[in-house]
């Protein structure tokens, strides 16, 4: 099954590895974006990447409160 804006929520509910790639690919530039601004001046360019990890890996382990 391809993965969508319409059916990412569900497959990430059931724990698909593909929909992770998709939010992952769609949403790394936003997410890269604002936690640079948080960090900004306080982070090193690998603490921004540690952050950006954890929120998609949050994300996957919340999927199914989603």
């Amino acid at each position: 099954m391809r993965i969508t804006p319409e059916n990412v929520l569900r497959e990430l509910h059931n724990r698909s590895p593909r929909a992770l790639d998709f939010l992952v690919h769609e949403y790394t530039p936003v997410v890269s974006a604002l936690v640079s601004r948080i960090l900004a001046g306080v982070g090193t360019r690998e603490d921004i990447e540690e952050c950006v990890s954890d929120v998609f890996c949050g994300g996957l382990g919340s999927g199914q409160r989603l």
